[in-house]
């Protein structure tokens, strides 16, 4: 009911703040560079309201999935069992992800022009601190309201509008995943959940610039990240 209506309106707000957003932010169109991190460091409330927004959607689409999982006529079947576990995953891993880099990402625009060059190469090769670098939570919600918004339908638990409407919410996550890449074009989405075990600290760029004869390739901090 009223958490579906905030969910709504807090993906519309996710993307009248992409809006607000300057271009050297786009990261889907400009990468992460050096021009992100100092856009970041000067201007950072349309970028944290956009990463905190995603916060409170994947917080409030919790008690939606189990609120559509609740309504299985005949106790809950194993499919929506595991629809809701997908969804619940998918909801978790959106709002921490998005909660570490709406954190992360500040601080290291902050301090990025005082860092010597190396260390910048560093933080350019290891991109932003993700834990989930290929958006996989939106794929994930999006199956869970697919299939438990049809599933309901399909025992005549609810209209067809309302199921269209839950689909059709379904795509839009879906949409998020496997539509334009919203992340930068570094490749970590083959690495996975890497980033969570390494964060570009400074020392460990100090003490791989140190070793490296005092410049570090990108080729160098990727076979330690």
């Amino acid at each position: 009911g009223v958490c579906g209506f905030v969910v709504g309106a807090l993906y519309l707000l996710i993307g009248i703040t992409h809006f607000f957003l300057p271009r050297d932010q786009l990261r889907g169109a400009a990468g992460v560079d050096e021009r992100f991190f100092r856009s970041l460091a000067e201007k950072s409330f349309a970028f944290k309201a956009h990463y905190w927004t995603a916060v409170g959607l994947g917080l409030f689409m919790l008690p939606v999935i189990a609120a559509l999982v609740a309504l299985f006529r005949g106790g809950v079947t194993g499919g929506a069992i595991w629809a809701g576990a997908v969804g619940f995953l998918g909801a978790g891993l959106l709002s921490v992800d998005f909660a570490y880099v709406a954190v992360e990402a500040p601080r290291l625009a902050r301090v990025f022009a005082r860092l010597p060059e190396a260390a910048r190469e560093a933080i350019l090769a290891l991109g932003l601190p993700h834990l989930d670098p290929c958006f996989l939570s939106w794929g994930l919600i999006g199956g869970a309201m697919a299939y438990l918004n049809l599933g309901l339908f399909l025992q005549g638990l609810i209209p067809a509008g309302l199921a269209g409407l839950g689909v059709l919410g379904a795509c839009s996550f879906w949409e998020q995943r496997w539509g334009p890449s919203p992340t930068p074009p570094d490749g970590r989405c083959g690495r996975g959940f890497r980033g969570i075990h390494h964060r570009p600290r400074l020392g460990d760029l100090a003490g791989a610039r140190a070793s490296s004869g005092g410049r570090i390739t990108p080729d160098e901090v990727m076979r330690d990240a």
